[in-house]
C-alpha cells in the first residue's frame, strides 16, 4: 500500500511526502525449482599462487605472496592453512555447484519514504525559477537472490569483517594422497534471503528560465541542473549463528556519492544552442580489496609489481581508486515547420575514462558499466521530420 501527502502553506511552495509498502511471496520457481548439480570452474583463493611457490626450491615464499592478508586469515578461519593448502599452482578449477529452489524462502517485503519540496519563486516576472529537492529511503528486507558459485567464494573468503554467511555454504575435501588440497568439493548457491538492503539518497532539481533581448532581438536562456547525492547503498546479512555481515558500496564504483547533469541552453527564433556537463564522484576501491603499502618482495607483508622498495626505490601499492569525472558536450539545432536539424559533439575535450588496477570488471584499466565514456570525442549528426503535423 502507499499514502501520499502534500501542503502548500503558501502558494510558492510544495511541500511532500509518500510512504509505501510492498510484498512479495516467493515464486514457484525459487520454491520449487528441482534441484540441479553441474560444474563450474571457480577461483580458489586460499590455494597457493603459482607466483608464490620459489620456482627453484618449489617451496612456498612469503615473499612472492600478494594475497591480502585479509583473505590468508579468512581461510584460517575456515581451517584452511593458506601457506600449505595447494594445487600444483593452479587456482582454477572445476567444482561441483548446485542450484535450486528452498521451501524454507521468507517473503520479501520493502518500507519506501520519500519528502521532498518544491519552491517557485514569486518575487518577479522578469525570470522563472524553480528549486526542488527529495529525501527518499527505501529499505527492502529478506530479498531472494540467487548468488553465482564465485560470488559465494568471494564473500566468504573477501570478507572484511571474517564472518561471511555464504561459508556455510561451501565444502572441501581432505588432502589427498598426493598432497594437494583441500580443494572445495560442493558450492551450494540456490535461492537465500539476504536480510535487509537499505538505499538512502538525496535529490536537488533547478530549473532557470529568462527571456531578454539584445540589439531589440529576441533570446530565451535556460538552465536545468539535476543532482544527486548517495547517502548509503547497503547489504546486510545475518549468519545462522546471529553474526552479522555487512556491507557499505557507498563511494565504491557504480555507487559514487555525487553525481549531476547540467545543461545550459540559448534559443534564438527557430535556432538553439546548448551545452551540456555530466558529473560523476569519485569510485573508491572496495575496503576489503585495498593494499597497503609494499614492494616486489612483500617485504612489508604487501606485494606490488612496479616498486622494488627501499633503499633504491619506494614502497608502493595497486592503485584502484576512480578520481572526480566531469564530460562536457554541445550542440546546435535549427526548427523548421516539419522537421529539426542540428549536430554537434559529444565528450568535447576528448576526456579520457580514469584508469585503475585491472579487475575482471574492467576493459584497458576502465570500470565497465560505471559512468565513463569509453568513446573519446564523437560527433553527431541528426534530422527529425515531423509528418502529419496537426492532423
Amino acid at each position: 500500500g502507499s499514502a501520499k501527502l502534500a501542503y502548500r502553506p503558501i502558494n510558492s511552495l510544495l511541500v511532500r511526502a509518500t510512504g509505501g509498502t510492498s510484498f512479495r511471496a516467493p515464486n514457484l520457481r525459487e520454491l520449487f525449482l528441482r534441484a540441479q548439480t553441474g560444474f563450474l570452474s571457480v577461483f580458489d583463493p586460499c590455494l597457493l599462487p603459482e607466483s608464490a611457490i620459489d620456482q627453484f626450491t618449489n617451496d612456498y615464499n612469503p615473499a612472492l605472496d600478494d594475497r591480502d592478508p585479509r583473505v590468508l586469515e579468512n581461510c584460517r578461519a575456515t581451517g584452511v592453512e593458506p601457506t600449505t593448502a595447494h594445487n600444483d599452482g593452479f587456482n582454477f578449477y572445476t567444482v561441483e555447484i548446485a542450484a535450486g529452489g528452498a521451501l524454507d524462502l521468507r517473503e520479501e517485503t520493502s518500507e519506501s519514504v520519500t519528502a521532498g519540496f518544491a519552491w517557485e519563486q514569486p518575487f518577479t516576472n522578469a525570470f522563472d525559477l524553480t528549486i526542488g529537492a527529495s529525501f527518499y529511503r527505501i529499505e527492502i528486507e529478506n530479498t531472494i537472490i540467487e548468488p553465482s558459485a564465485q560470488f559465494v567464494v568471494n564473500d566468504c573468503y573477501y570478507s572484511q569483517t571474517g564472518n561471511s554467511a555464504f561459508c556455510t555454504r561451501i565444502t572441501r575435501e581432505d588432502v589427498t594422497s598426493a598432497g594437494t588440497g583441500p580443494l572445495i568439493s560442493f558450492v551450494d548457491r540456490g535461492f537465500i534471503n539476504r536480510d535487509s538492503e537499505t538505499v538512502r539518497g538525496l535529490d536537488l532539481n533547478l530549473a532557470f528560465d529568462w527571456e531578454f533581448t539584445v540589439f531589440d532581438l529576441p533570446f530565451q536562456l535556460g538552465v536545468d541542473v539535476n543532482t544527486h547525492r548517495l547517502i548509503e547503498r547497503s547489504t546486510l546479512f545475518v549468519g545462522d549463528d546471529g553474526t552479522p555481515d555487512f556491507n557499505e558500496f557507498q563511494r565504491e564504483w557504480y555507487f559514487p556519492e555525487y553525481r549531476g547533469t547540467a545543461n545550459a541552453r540559448l534559443d534564438y527564433d527557430r535556432w538553439r544552442i546548448s551545452w551540456t556537463m555530466r558529473y560523476l564522484a569519485a569510485g573508491l576501491e572496495w575496503d576489503g580489496a585495498v593494499d597497503g603499502l609494499g614492494d616486489i618482495h612483500a617485504s612489508t607483508g604487501w606485494g606490488s609489481s612496479t616498486c622494488l622498495g627501499p633503499p633504491e626505490d619506494y614502497l608502493c601499492r595497486d592503485y584502484a581508486d576512480a578520481p572526480d569525472y566531469m564530460l562536457h558536450s554541445a550542440s546546435i539545432w535549427y526548427s523548421g515547420d516539419t522537421w529539426v536539424a542540428g549536430g554537434g559533439v559529444g565528450n568535447l575535450f576528448d576526456k579520457a575514462p580514469p584508469e585503475i588496477q585491472e579487475f575482471a570488471t574492467t576493459i584497458k584499466n576502465v570500470p565497465i558499466g560505471a559512468g565513463y565514456d569509453l568513446q573519446g570525442r564523437t560527433w553527431f549528426l541528426s534530422v527529425r521530420l515531423r509528418l502529419f503535423e496537426g492532423q
